[in-house]
């Protein structure tokens, strides 16, 4: 069940990252102010980084109950 668990966090985790990255960049290629692209994707990408250290987190922990 761990296992499960585990692999199915983890491929929750990479399919928010993967929308975060694309999106964070799709901001940088907008036609707008580049003050405005820098802004999104600032604020996307922040999102993206703490969304990876709470998966990370998680699934360190699913991880080490799975091992133990």
């Amino acid at each position: 069940m761990w296992s499960k668990l585990y692999l199915a966090v983890l491929a929750v985790g990479i399919a928010v990252m993967a929308f975060f990255t694309y999106y964070s960049w799709s901001w940088l290629m907008s036609i707008g102010s580049p003050a405005d692209a820098l802004a999104g994707f600032r604020y996307n990408a922040d999102i993206a980084w703490t969304s990876m250290w709470i998966f990370s987190l998680v699934i360190l922990l699913i991880g080490n109950a799975l091992f133990w």
